[in-house]
């Protein structure tokens, strides 16, 4: 995420000048990176501990995508 003066700067300056040469409308587009990785396919085999609630005797379940720490 960019720190929060730069995307105040760049709002105030979307809605200041609201199309470019153009005369086509601005577009933003804000993308948060350190969040990519949450929902990407395992590329190898994992396996979790379910909690004690949902646990059966002789199960072990693969995740088929990774988990976030």
């Amino acid at each position: 995420m960019p720190p929060v003066e730069s995307l105040k700067a760049l709002v105030s300056h979307m809605m200041t000048e609201q199309t470019d040469e153009d005369g086509e409308d601005l577009v933003c587009g804000l993308f948060d990176a350190s969040r990519a990785h949450f929902n990407v396919e395992a590329e190898r085999e994992l396996h979790a501990n379910l909690p004690e609630e949902m646990a059966e005797d002789g199960f072990c379940p693969r995740l088929k995508r990774t988990m976030y720490g």
